[in-house]
């Protein structure tokens, strides 16, 4: 075996080794590196390390190697199944957790022959487009993944291999192991309801010494839990909120005076919005207005003086917004329907009596011009000039007039 001269050549590749994370074709784009060098860097690795220092483990079709006993990776392959993990897929995730399902419910173990013969998907289920059935080598895939992860178990017999649900998927743990399983089941079953990720673990302390006291949970979509922990201007509008605390803060160069109500997330927006009363004018005595602002814009922010009895914030009044969607086939207006239900399960869809391929939708929404983004996602099937409101069909037709102008296209459109 030919030694490296110089150990600058070998570092790099080393270096992502040790992380665990990365496979042979992105370490030969990453690195710059043919087919054959990164061969060569292997061989020199499997040559001077001993053999128990060098790990490997496949993603699908991919093998990743590993150090054993390096600082990356102090906990079996830890930073490997976290890789694993994050580049699962949804449609994968939902063959898993069907499989799971299914073994749960049955009463003896089954071959492989008869799980292709289950219905993973329930024929009356709306089901998105790209959930299909899967082939014989993706399910022993599948399965064998289960199996390394101790949640099924492979039973040989008869010529075939059959499988069942483990029944000692706990049995390894310690006294240890099993009280901290405890404490993240309990942490994340107090996480999941709030369905977006993070939470006031001071907040959550508190409450587990005082049970009759209850705060305010807060969540906040693409933070990270130190972010959260850190983040004093939530700590503060939250702590304004429970103490009936009037706020001053600035806003676009305006220093505004509200009575805060409540913490909002617009998921579809991406947004975080704190919804308040605010006044009339400035010199205004009463809080009577209510507004949203957005938390990232809220600046200086600082407690003021007890809020006063406001009266009861008005509530925004649902009306009916009317609009056609016009498609190409019965697949494109099940997918657009879909995707409508999702958002506003109470949506009113039916298919017009003129033409089997324009879709009649109804909603039923607070702010028309708040649907804008996501309308605009519904191009080229969305027919604006059959939107009923007048403001929220002028605002649409411009944009695609302008879109289509930046394209020099110069069609009627009205």
């Amino acid at each position: 075996m030919k030694y490296i001269g110089i150990y600058d050549t070998l570092r790099p590749f080393l270096r992502y080794i040790a992380y665990g994370c990365y496979h042979k074709s992105y370490l030969m784009q990453k690195l710059g590196q043919s087919a054959r060098i990164y061969e060569d860097n292997l061989a020199r690795l499997r040559f001077f390390l001993p053999a128990d220092k060098i790990q490997t483990t496949r993603h699908g079709h991919k093998e990743i190697h590993t150090l054993k006993g390096d600082i990356y990776q102090h906990n079996d392959h830890y930073l490997a199944k976290t890789y694993q993990t994050k580049a699962l897929k949804p449609k994968a995730a939902f063959y898993f957790l069907s499989l799971l399902q299914i073994f749960a419910d049955a009463d003896e173990p089954l071959d492989e022959t008869t799980l292709l013969q289950q219905k993973l998907t329930p024929t009356d289920w709306p089901r998105p487009s790209g959930i299909k059935d899967i082939s014989r080598s993706t399910m022993n895939r599948y399965l064998n993944e289960l199996v390394q992860l101790g949640l099924v178990e492979r039973i040989p017999g008869k010529g075939r291999y059959y499988y069942q649900k483990s029944s000692r998927t706990f049995s390894g743990l310690s006294c240890n192991e099993t009280s901290q399983l405890q404490s993240i089941v309990n942490f994340y079953a107090h996480i999941v309801p709030l369905v977006l990720p993070g939470i006031f673990l001071k907040n959550y302390l508190e409450d587990l010494n005082q049970p009759d006291k209850h705060n305010n949970l807060i969540q906040v979509k693409h933070y990270s839990i130190d972010k959260i922990i850190d983040e004093e201007l939530l700590h503060l509008l939250n702590y304004c909120i429970e103490q009936k605390l009037t706020i001053i803060f600035t806003y676009r160069s305006r220093e505004i005076s509200a009575v805060p109500l409540k913490l909002l997330i617009d998921c579809y927006e991406q947004r975080q919005y704190l919804e308040a009363l605010g006044k009339n004018t400035p010199t205004a005595q009463h809080y009577s207005i209510l507004q949203k602002f957005r938390i990232d814009l809220i600046t200086n922010l600082r407690p003021g003086p007890p809020a006063p009895d406001c009266q009861n914030p008005p509530t925004p009044v649902l009306h009916k917004l009317s609009l056609q969607l016009k498609t190409t086939s019965d697949h494109e207006t099940e997918n657009i329907k879909y995707r409508i239900l999702q958002r506003f399960p109470q949506a009113e869809l039916s298919i017009s009596d003129m033409d089997e391929h324009i879709l009649l939708c109804t909603l039923s929404i607070h702010d028309d011009l708040k649907l804008l983004p996501w309308l605009r996602t519904f191009y080229p099937f969305l027919c604006p000039h059959t939107i009923s409101s007048p403001l929220l069909r002028q605002r649409l037709i411009a944009d695609l007039k302008e879109a289509l102008t930046n394209y020099g296209i110069y069609p009627p459109v009205s």
